[in-house]
């Protein structure tokens, strides 16, 4: 699938190095002040232009992105030119690019569902994306499902900052997207070390019985010390499963758990557990609900992971599990913290209505 990109002249760019057969990266840019579907191409992480709103591209379904493709072909201004007069000297003019017509799957990103026999859901680490290699279709993710009871971060907000603080907004929206992927990037790192520690940590060398595996950053080693001390203390007992994949295909919906408790298989009883690296957890106004939302809830962070886990209970319920409760393991400032999460047991996420 080929695109020519749009808005080279309001978007200056020498795209240093690009030639032929370089990777450029297709994003999503809701908060765009003109088009909160707008997408944005990248080239080297910088903005090149935009997929215009006729193309085929910006058509697909906006969960899929962000999209990596190649460049064709493409124009730099010379001194030479005066056809282009928007465009200075040195600067990127026109730019086709070209996506696969379907998301490639890789049997490598095959993974087996956790409630679910024989079902195989291929998800796509880089894109997040979840797709069934037997129908080629999506899967709805637990994150993007509860979007629709959350209110999208305020599009005026930018342009109330680029007003009041009198800074441009590439320094505002630069300084956001820094501060996102610091805080998205360390919640990566400390999910990876516990995820680590419960598939490898039971390693031991036959000779001193040490472990085989150890996680060698010395504050990743630490707070993962810290969470066991914790899941210690509150007592919780069973069988871990890390990055659960949780589906029902039969509705397209699917979600990575990051940890399923398994109590008893007999019984098929288990606990949801989730980890959190945030601040203002319990705070109230931190989240704000479409009309969408037919509960009462606290307007706090805590209330949107009880939604997440919501998704992921029903699913598993649907699949004869019970669920005994559902844990947020937050770390905070002062470290870890134990959050006994809200079941919400009379409400069907799907639906979006109350059962009595």
């Amino acid at each position: 699938m080929r695109s020519r990109i749009v808005g080279t002249e309001f978007n200056p760019s020498e795209a240093k190095e690009i030639q032929e057969g370089s990777q450029i990266t297709i994003s999503h840019e809701p908060y765009n002040q003109f088009d909160s579907k707008a997408l944005v191409v990248l080239f080297n992480d910088e903005k090149i232009g935009y997929i215009s709103k006729t193309d085929d591209i910006y058509d697909i379904e906006r969960i899929n992105f962000p999209i990596t493709g190649k460049v064709v072909d493409f124009y730099i201004k010379d001194e030479s030119d005066t056809k282009f007069k928007k465009h200075l000297v040195n600067h990127l003019v026109s730019c086709t690019i070209e996506i696969a017509d379907r998301v490639e799957l890789k049997k490598e990103d095959n993974v087996k569902s956790f409630n679910e026999e024989g079902v195989i859901i291929n998800f796509n680490e880089d894109t997040h994306t979840y797709t069934n290699p037997i129908t080629k279709e999506f899967l709805i993710g637990a994150t993007t499902y509860v979007k629709k009871y959350i209110q999208k971060f305020p599009s005026h907000a930018l342009q109330n900052c680029i007003k009041y603080w009198k800074l441009e907004k590439e320094i505002i929206q630069g300084a956001w997207d820094l501060s996102r992927d610091c805080s998205a990037s360390f919640g990566t790192s400390i999910h990876k070390a516990l995820e680590f520690s419960d598939l490898y940590g039971s390693y031991k060398k036959p000779k001193d019985g040490s472990r085989c595996f150890q996680i060698k950053h010395p504050m990743l080693k630490r707070i993962v010390k810290e969470f066991y001390e914790l899941n210690d203390k509150l007592g919780f007992e069973g069988d871990v499963i890390p990055e659960a994949l949780i589906t029902d295909v039969e509705n397209n919906h699917c979600a990575l758990g990051d940890r399923v408790l398994v109590t008893s298989w007999e019984n098929k009883t288990c606990r949801l557990q989730d980890y959190k690296v945030n601040i203002k957890f319990t705070e109230k106004g931190e989240v704000k609900w479409t009309d969408l939302m037919p509960l009462n809830l606290p307007t706090t962070k805590l209330s949107k992971l009880a939604l997440q886990l919501k998704f992921q209970a029903q699913m598993l319920e649907k699949s004869g599990w019970t669920i005994e409760g559902c844990d947020g393991f937050v770390y905070a400032e002062r470290g870890w913290e134990h959050h006994e999460v809200d079941m919400l047991h009379h409400f069907n996420i799907i639906t979006g209505e109350l059962e009595v």
